[in-house]
C-alpha cells in the first residue's frame, strides 16, 4: 500500500506543477488529510483497502481534470497510473468511480447555480 501511495504522491507533484493555488498540490494534500480524517470518522479505520481507496482517490481527483490538461494524452493519466502500479481491478474501479463522481457532483451544483433564480436558492445548494 505505501509504495502505491508514494508513487502517487509523486504523481501528484509532478502533473500539479505550475497549476494555479486553488488546483496545485497543497490543495491535494488538503483534500487527502480532510478525505482520510472523515473517513477514519466514519470507522473505516479497521478497513486497509477502504482507507487505500479514499486516499488514492482524494491525491487523484484533480490529476487529468479537462480545465488543467496540457495535453489530450493527460486524460487517461489517473487509469495509467493505476494500471502500472498494479493494483487490483475492484480498487481500480472504485477509485476511478469515486473521481468521476466528484466531477459530477462539481457539475450538478453548477447547474444549481447557473439556474437559481433566488438569493435562497445559492444558499439552499450550496
Amino acid at each position: 500500500m505505501g509504495s502505491t501511495v508514494g508513487n502517487a504522491e509523486k504523481l501528484v507533484e509532478r502533473c500539479m506543477k505550475g497549476n494555479d493555488a486553488s488546483h496545485d498540490a497543497s490543495h491535494v494534500w488538503r483534500v487527502r488529510d480532510l478525505a482520510l480524517s472523515l473517513a477514519r470518522e466514519e470507522g473505516l479505520s479497521s478497513h486497509p483497502d477502504s482507507m487505500e481507496i479514499v486516499e488514492l482517490a482524494a491525491l487523484l481527483h484533480d490529476i487529468g481534470d479537462y480545465k488543467y490538461l496540457r495535453d489530450p494524452s493527460e486524460e487517461k493519466i489517473v487509469e495509467d497510473f493505476l494500471e502500472e502500479e498494479g493494483l487490483e481491478e475492484n480498487k481500480k474501479t472504485k477509485i476511478l468511480s469515486i473521481i468521476k463522481k466528484m466531477g459530477e457532483y462539481f457539475a450538478y451544483y453548477l447547474n444549481c447555480f447557473q439556474h437559481a433564480n433566488l438569493p435562497s436558492d445559492l444558499v439552499r445548494y450550496a
